[in-house]
């Protein structure tokens, strides 16, 4: 992630200036090689990972009204393990979650994304957590996929605006 660490700085200044959020904060994570662990922290960037570990619980809100987005380009080997994907799924019941994907979509399958299957979501309702999103039946699939809901959107705005909306 560190050649989009500007375009992450951009994107927060940019959602604090909006005014639309209370507080915007930047988190990050890495995974423990020794023991594959993935540890949250404060902050992004070779200096924060140095920094306390965190309870991942602690980024959700009991009244399910934080808006969690994923900046990433989903290559790092977390994406493609069990841990970052666990540590969504306890996010999933308890906030709005997003990935915002740096990649064109085109590079998506060589990322930890391949691994999913393309759904359309509906949300229920503007307050709804993800665990509440509603997956639209395909005409092409007799079962609906299984997993976390979970929007991907880019910083297009064809992407970003009916997502936003």
């Amino acid at each position: 992630m560190g050649i989009w660490a500007e375009t992450v700085l951009e994107l927060r200044t940019l959602l604090e200036r909006q005014g639309a959020f209370r507080n915007v904060q930047v988190w990050g994570f890495y995974m423990d090689r020794e023991t594959g662990n993935l540890h949250l922290h404060s902050g992004t960037g070779p200096s924060a990972s140095g920094s306390p570990h965190r309870d991942p619980g602690e980024l959700t809100d009991p009244a399910g009204r934080r808006l969690l987005l994923i900046v990433s380009d989903c290559v790092s080997e977390p994406w493609r393990g069990g841990n970052l994907r666990n540590m969504i799924r306890e996010w999933e019941g308890k906030a709005k979650v997003a990935i915002l994907q740096m990649l064109p979509h085109w590079l998506w399958e060589r990322t930890g994304l391949g691994t999913g299957e393309p759904a359309y979501l509906r949300i229920p309702d503007p307050e709804a957590v993800n665990a509440r999103l509603e997956i639209e039946p395909s005409p092409f699939d007799e079962e609906s996929p299984e997993g976390l809901k979970l929007p991907i959107i880019t910083l297009e705005p064809r992407s970003l605006l009916p997502w936003a909306k």
